[in-house]
């Protein structure tokens, strides 16, 4: 059959199986927190070794000499197509601490005080 539409109305085919860090239970884990809401000023985090790379099978791309390994790059989109799923307008970063990789997830915003004139 033949149909000319947009391009993003094109039918995808839907993903079979779940991504090796959808099954972990630290994700799960922090999904719980996030789906519980986070505070104003409040973060989750995630925090990466080497060993931890190979266990979530995302060995391929982080690597030795890397400031920050290529896989919490990844792990960063992961989370950040769930908030725009789910509607959250959290932030998601990516730092390097002593050696390990993190993925923080921050809270909406504090909003300052109103200034007094």
């Amino acid at each position: 059959m033949y149909k000319k539409v947009k391009s993003h109305l094109v039918p995808k085919r839907e993903r079979k199986s779940e991504s090796l860090f959808e099954i972990t239970p630290d994700w799960k884990r922090m999904r719980a927190d996030i789906d519980n809401g986070l505070e104003p000023g409040e973060s989750c985090y995630l925090q990466f070794s080497l060993d931890d790379w190979e266990r979530v099978g995302l060995s391929g791309k982080a690597m030795e000499g890397r400031r920050v390994a290529s896989g919490c790059y990844a792990v960063q989109r992961f989370i950040k197509k769930y908030l725009k799923a789910t509607g959250r307008k959290y932030t998601v970063g990516v730092r390097n601490n002593d050696g390990f990789d993190l993925v923080v997830v921050d809270g909406p915003k504090l909003k300052p005080p109103g200034r007094k004139a």
